[in-house]
C-alpha cells in the first residue's frame, strides 16, 4: 500500500462511516479487506499503520476492485467540492511535485473558482511533494506565516485570480 493508498483507504472508510450508500465492500477485494481494517483501524502518526501498510504491499494493486471514481463515492466526493464563494482571503499552495493532490487536479480546482470569481492567493513551490511542503524548511511556511499575519493586521488582500 503507497501513502496515497494509505489516504484512499481512509477516504473511503470515512464516507463509507458518513454515507448509507457507500460501501467498503463495493471498492475493496475481499482478500485484502482484512489489510483495508487494519490500516483505517489505526491512527495514521502510529508507527503501527507503517506496519499493516507494509503488510498489505504483497496484495499490490489488488486492494481495490474498482475506481473510486465511481459510484455512489464519486457522487458523494463531488458533493463535497466546494464551489460556493468563500468570503475569507483564500491562499492556495501546491507542491509541484506533489504525487497525492496532482498538480493538474489542483489546476482544474483553481481555474474552475477563479473562473467563478473567487479570489485566490495562488502558489506553486517547485520540486516539493505533498508532505515536504509543509515540512520544516519548505519555502510555504515562512510564505503562509507573513500572508496570515497580513491577513490579521488588516492588510489587503491581493489575489493571483478570480475577484
Amino acid at each position: 500500500m503507497t501513502g496515497g493508498s494509505i489516504f484512499a483507504s481512509y477516504l473511503l472508510q470515512g464516507y463509507a462511516n458518513a454515507y448509507d450508500d457507500v460501501d467498503v465492500a463495493d471498492y475493496v477485494n475481499a482478500v485484502a479487506r482484512t489489510s483495508f481494517d487494519e490500516v483505517v483501524g489505526r491512527c495514521l502518526a502510529e508507527p503501527s499503520v507503517l506496519v499493516s501498510a507494509i503488510g498489505s504491499v504483497t496484495l499490490g494493486d489488488e486492494v481495490l476492485s474498482k475506481d473510486l471514481a465511481s459510484g455512489p463515492l464519486l457522487d458523494r466526493l463531488t458533493e463535497n467540492v466546494p464551489t460556493l464563494p468563500i468570503e475569507a482571503p483564500l491562499q492556495l499552495a501546491q507542491g509541484e511535485a506533489d504525487s497525492l493532490v496532482v498538480p493538474a487536479v489542483q489546476a482544474d480546482y483553481l481555474a474552475a473558482r477563479c473562473d467563478a470569481g473567487q479570489p485566490i492567493d495562488d502558489r506553486t513551490y517547485p520540486g516539493l511533494d505533498h508532505v515536504p511542503l509543509v515540512e520544516t524548511g519548505s519555502p510555504l511556511l515562512p510564505d503562509l506565516f507573513e500572508w496570515t499575519q497580513a491577513r490579521f493586521d488588516g492588510a489587503s488582500f491581493e489575489p493571483t485570480c478570480g475577484g
